[in-house]
């Protein structure tokens, strides 16, 4: 069961990390930090900013350990400014009672200061509603957070759209006690644009719900709960949540019992194990890729072969 508890064991180690770097400027980035959901960068961030938020020093943290990951074939770096994200927020949320939307501009803005990427500052976006939508969890009476309203926060900083609408679901989720089918009427009510978040991040949910179980090729057909123009965003959130919460080393095995299972058809098989792929070789070196390639059989390896992993 250590899976799905990883995320959180990987702060501490993160934070130690980070002593390690404010003891003698050293930090060999190890090959496997990505995994546990950015849980070892949310750690070594937050150690980071309760010495003093340096926005120059945040980059070049980032900036390092994308150099170092890149040279082991691991492309991570988005695990380091989601990180930063979740520790701008941090830095705000620790009043008793936080005023959310300033926390919200001050923390958008630290994200823009320092990097100007798309992929990165959405990266960043995500670590702060992260935590925003962990305080709205955990303080179910606060008034920032309305039922009726769920994504007002969103019209803030629309640039952050994305993010937001895939945290503040799975806000809605928990008031909806857990109910998804409830939690997914919302879709009606939205445009194309912010559905896809939505239907992302609740198929995430449930597959981070479902990692630790051993049936998990029974929960193939939950993605019928949505029309079927969101299957493939919908698969993208399942096997996403099943890499982020999954046994360390043994993700992909929840992966391909997923994907392979029998509901699936052959062009669905193949459009699940690629997105499994992708995600995988995210935070995973090109060593380990390539024994879960030989593990797909004859099949499927093309898969590996179109990725450039074999």
């Amino acid at each position: 069961m250590f899976g799905p508890y990883c995320h959180e064991f990987m702060h501490p180690i993160g934070r130690a990390a980070y002593q390690k770097i404010s003891t003698n400027g050293i930090f060999d980035v190890p090959v496997n930090t990505a995994i546990c959901s950015s849980g070892f960068y949310h750690g070594l961030v937050e150690a980071m900013l309760a010495h003093g938020f340096d926005k120059n020093e945040s980059k070049k943290l980032c900036d390092s350990v994308a150099r170092q990951l890149h040279n082991q074939g691991v492309s991570a770096v988005g695990s380091c400014y989601h990180g930063l994200g979740h520790g701008f927020a941090e830095n705000y949320i620790v009043q008793s009672d936080p005023d959310i939307p300033q926390l919200l501009t001050k923390s958008i803005s630290l994200c823009h200061d320092i990097v100007s990427d798309p992929f990165l500052t959405e990266n960043c976006y995500a670590g702060v509603f992260n935590v925003i939508s962990t305080y709205f969890i955990e303080h179910p009476g606060t008034h920032w957070f309305v039922v009726n309203e769920p994504f007002g926060l969103c019209l803030l900083r629309k640039e952050s759209y994305k993010a937001c609408y895939a945290y503040m679901v799975l806000v809605l989720l928990q008031r909806n006690g857990g109910d998804f089918i409830k939690t997914a009427t919302i879709l009606d009510s939205l445009s194309d644009k912010e559905q896809d978040p939505v239907v992302q991040a609740l198929s995430y949910k449930r597959a981070v719900e479902r990692v630790g179980s051993g049936d998990i090729e029974n929960d193939s057909r939950w993605c019928d709960i949505f029309p079927g123009k969101f299957w493939s965003m919908c698969i993208a959130g399942y096997i996403q949540g099943l890499v982020g919460y999954g046994k360390p080393g043994g993700e992909h095995i929840q992966v391909i019992r997923f994907c392979t299972s029998k509901p699936f058809s052959d062009e669905e098989k193949k459009a699940c194990l690629g997105e499994g792929i992708h995600v995988l070789s995210m935070v995973h070196p090109v060593s380990y890729m390539q024994s879960v390639c030989e593990s797909l059989g004859r099949k499927f390896l093309p898969l590996c072969h179109d990725m450039n992993i074999l």
